[in-house]
């Protein structure tokens, strides 16, 4: 159970039996107003010094966050931002954004294989998400929530994550996507969510992996298998 993540010449592997894998969030202007001036600016010195403390800081993966409130174009400065974090970086970049075209900017601007947050469950996230994710062969992660909000129960979670894993394999199908590898298991889902009680479900047909805490899943499609099988 792993997914791989690149960036200019660094490779991660996300998986329950490897290390464990630290995402700097630290290019977020949400709370952060120092940055989300600079943003507002143009001003990118503040967003290298944040990339230098968070790689001297041992971050793996790099999350990238542009959603300032008033500014211009989010769509235009994602991928400035993406570019300028990727030639200070060689670590793999993880693309922030609730906005469907600003994610497909950053992605076309992203080296290597990206990570996505996120898809949930909500059906404007699901339709609007993986297409974008597999259209540049990325990982994305899925969060166990829907159009119902966050779940109180991981029964509910585990049926959220099940509707994922649903329509990822339904658009698979439709659209000829071919997954990188098999890699979800909800007994493990209900295990990390909800201690060691067994539901009887058993590995599902889709590139998903559960990352602990048990809140969100990651999903890859490869595009060299895509490609080979087209």
């Amino acid at each position: 159970m792993q997914t791989i993540l690149k960036g200019v010449t660094k490779e991660i592997i996300i998986g329950i039996d490897k290390p464990f894998v630290i995402i700097g969030e630290k290019i977020n202007p949400t709370g952060h107003k120092k940055l989300a001036a600079a943003l507002t600016e143009g001003n990118f010195d503040y967003v290298r010094q944040l990339v230098e403390r968070q790689i001297a800081w041992g971050a793996d993966v790099l999350d990238v966050n542009v959603g300032v409130p008033g500014l211009d174009d989010e769509v235009a400065m994602m991928p400035k931002v993406v570019a300028l974090v990727a030639s200070l970086a060689d670590v793999p970049l993880c693309l922030d954004s609730g906005n469907q075209q600003v994610l497909a900017a950053g992605l076309a601007a992203a080296p290597g294989k990206p990570l996505v947050n996120s898809v949930s469950g909500e059906e404007k996230r699901l339709a609007g998400v993986l297409p974008i994710v597999k259209d540049r062969g990325a990982a994305v992660i899925g969060l166990t929530m829907d159009d119902n909000g966050i779940p109180k129960t991981a029964e509910e979670r585990v049926a959220v994550a099940e509707k994922i894993l649903e329509r990822a394999r339904s658009e698979a199908e439709h659209r000829g996507w071919a997954f990188e590898r098999i890699a979800a298991d909800l007994d493990l889902v209900r295990r990390l969510l909800n201690g060691p009680q067994s539901t009887g479900a058993g590995e599902w047909d889709a590139d998903f992996l559960v990352v602990p805490p048990g809140q969100k899943i990651v999903m890859a499609y490869d595009d060299e298998i895509i490609e080979a099988q087209e």
